[in-house]
């Protein structure tokens, strides 16, 4: 099976890349979320504009995305992936270990789509199919 990691970095406001927790930005925190989901095979992270980004991800850069646009490239930086976690580039307190069970429950039950529900926003990423893009 093949993950890939989806960040969402378009618009980021300057905040999103100060220093925040343990002197790392959100920006930086939520890319290195993504690295360190177990079988993920790659980032991509999705940007208004180029920034310098780690070893293990790529940038997809466009001055302008329309919602379908977004998904558009979400589709062809999955193509060959079983599940894609998708979250947001200024998400510091993104759980890995929660990431991991709900991935687990995602497999189990053969879902198309899982979040936490109950949780706050940007605690944990959204995990889909490639297929459910397309529908």
């Amino acid at each position: 099976m093949k993950y890939i990691a989806l960040i969402n970095g378009i618009g980021l406001r300057p905040i999103a890349f100060r220093p925040v927790v343990e002197g790392r930005s959100s920006f930086t925190r939520a890319l290195d979320f993504g690295r360190a989901l177990p079988g993920v095979s790659e980032v991509a992270v999705f940007l208004s504009e180029a920034v310098e980004l780690p070893a293990g991800c790529r940038s997809i850069v466009r001055p302008a995305w329309s919602v379908a646009d977004l998904l558009s490239e979400m589709s062809a930086a999955a193509e060959n992936a079983d599940t894609i976690f998708y979250c947001f580039g200024d998400c510091p307190y993104l759980d890995l270990e929660l990431a991991v069970r709900m991935h687990a429950n995602h497999v189990r039950y053969w879902a198309d789509y899982t979040f936490a529900d109950g949780y706050p926003f940007g605690i944990t990423p959204e995990l889909l199919t490639r297929q459910s893009l397309s529908r």
